[in-house]
Formats: structure tokens, C-alpha cells, sequence
């Protein structure tokens, strides 16, 4: 006589579909750039992404054609353009003038931020003047 299957308990089933996904989940990626290639391509045909890839486009037109995009171009060629110690007193010269609007803002406060409110901004100013002094000669 052939013996029928027995029926595996309800609880074992469970614990056998926990490990054969766990086990799927924990498995090695085979091809990452091929998966990925998927994943890239199945993202970008959704409306969402072609929503957010349009306006992008249009972002980077609009700046493009800026004068924020232009003074940025302009102000990029000129940092790149010099060596590192005229960088350095660059910084240095950005970074006083920085601190020192901010001392300027804080002094024409209606309630100054604390006793000490100035101290990082004159710290700043001090440093930065320091860095445009002691920038090595070329």
C-alpha cells in the first residue's frame, strides 16, 4: 500500500517560507551593474521620474542663463586660476569680511545674543586676517 504525504503542521510551513526568504533575501548579488541597469531603468520609466527628470531640465536651463550662474562661472575661473597661496588669502580675505559683518550685524541688534555673542564672529575676523598675513610668500 502506498502511503499518502502526511500534512506538514501550519507552523512549520510558516518557518520553511521564513527560511527559503531569508535565504533569498541573504543570497550574494550575482551581476550588481546588470541589477542595477534594471532597477535604474524601471525607476526612471515611472511618471514620478519623468515628472522630476523635466523639472530638473528646466532648473538647469534657468540657471544656465542666470547671472547668479554667470558670477559663479566668473568667480570659479578666477579662484582656480591663481596658486595656492593666493587661495589661501583669498579664503582669508572672504572669511574676515564675513566675520566682520557679522560684528556689525550683532552691534546693531535691539538685544545682543549674550555677553559673548561676539567673540566667534571676532575669532573669525582675527583668524582670517592671520591667514592673509602669515600665507607663505611666493
Amino acid at each position: 500500500m502506498a502511503s499518502e504525504p502526511r500534512p506538514v503542521p501550519r507552523p512549520l510551513v510558516w518557518w520553511r517560507l521564513a527560511e527559503h526568504v531569508a535565504g533569498r533575501v541573504s543570497e550574494p548579488v550575482r551581476d550588481r551593474e546588470m541589477n542595477d541597469l534594471r532597477f535604474e531603468r524601471a525607476l526612471q520609466a515611472t511618471a514620478l521620474a519623468r515628472a522630476a527628470g523635466k523639472t530638473l531640465a528646466l532648473g538647469r536651463c534657468a540657471w544656465e542663463e542666470s547671472s547668479a550662474a554667470k558670477v559663479a562661472r566668473w568667480l570659479r575661473t578666477e579662484w582656480c586660476a591663481g596658486d595656492r597661496v593666493s587661495r589661501i588669502r583669498a579664503c582669508g580675505v572672504v572669511v574676515t569680511i564675513a566675520a566682520l559683518v557679522a560684528l556689525a550685524l550683532q552691534a546693531l541688534e535691539p538685544t545682543p545674543l549674550g555677553p559673548l555673542s561676539w567673540v566667534l564672529p571676532a575669532a573669525c575676523a582675527a583668524a582670517g586676517a592671520l591667514a592673509v598675513v602669515f600665507a607663505p610668500r611666493t
